[in-house]
């Protein structure tokens, strides 16, 4: 059992879990936290790869802060209430898959698998000639020390003011960079509001779409750019 994927179940005490939490155990190195303090402490510390969780409005408060568990590789949702807009809600919410109190528990491991076993998608960081650094990101190539980025071998203008945002947020994956952090770093020589630093990555998102999904605000905290693509 070393080997085997770590899933963390996040369910009160009193809910209807048990038979999940067993089936899981025969396949998983599991852990049952039954508070949210718990489930955010072992997040941080155990740092699972699937993270299962009861459909409850105080965990749903503090989904963004799972989202920052690097190892994380999918979150699934169990609901008492299955329907279409439950299931929208969720996964608006960053859900990997939405299933049923009702449904088998099987059908719960084989998802955890599916989650554990894909390839997740990340920047490839390689070197062309010179000295310069190319990194390849889905159709993208960002040439990290000649201020270039090309969409298809065609070239597309990136102010400098967004390359140094996504220079700095795409080679520092699931790094948190506050406001501040990103005003002392690339803002040296002027006082830019922080209300600004926003505007300049929405531009950011709205010249390359294709990172959009990754970059990820965590309210009141900062910005992160996620190794886990965001659903839109």
């Amino acid at each position: 059992m070393n080997d085997a994927a770590k899933v963390l179940v996040v369910a009160s005490a009193n809910s209807d879990v048990l038979c999940f939490v067993e089936s899981l155990k025969s396949v998983f190195e599991t852990e049952w936290a039954k508070t949210i303090e718990m489930s955010l402490f072992l997040a941080r510390e155990w740092a699972p790869q699937v993270i299962v969780a009861l459909d409850e409005p105080a965990l749903l408060k503090h989904i963004d802060t799972f989202m920052l568990t690097t190892s994380m590789q999918g979150i699934i949702f169990l609901t008492h209430h299955s329907s279409l807009e439950n299931e929208r809600r969720l996964f608006g919410a960053g859900a990997d898959h939405v299933l049923s109190l009702r449904d088998h528990p099987d059908r719960l491991a084989m998802r955890c698998k599916a989650l554990t076993t894909r390839k997740m998608q990340s920047p490839r960081l390689d070197l062309v000639s010179g000295d310069d650094a190319t990194l390849q990101f889905e159709n993208l190539s960002i040439h990290l020390n000649s201020y270039l980025v090309r969409r298809n071998n065609l070239q597309i203008h990136l102010p400098p003011t967004q390359f140094e945002l996504l220079k700095i947020l795409i080679t520092n994956q699931d790094k948190l960079f506050s406001r501040g952090d990103l005003k002392k770093t690339i803002w040296t020589q002027s006082d830019i509001s922080l209300r600004s630093i926003d505007a300049q990555l929405s531009k950011l998102k709205s010249i390359l779409p294709e990172v959009s999904p990754y970059i990820v605000n965590i309210y009141g905290k900062g910005y992160l750019f996620s190794s886990r693509k965001r659903a839109a």
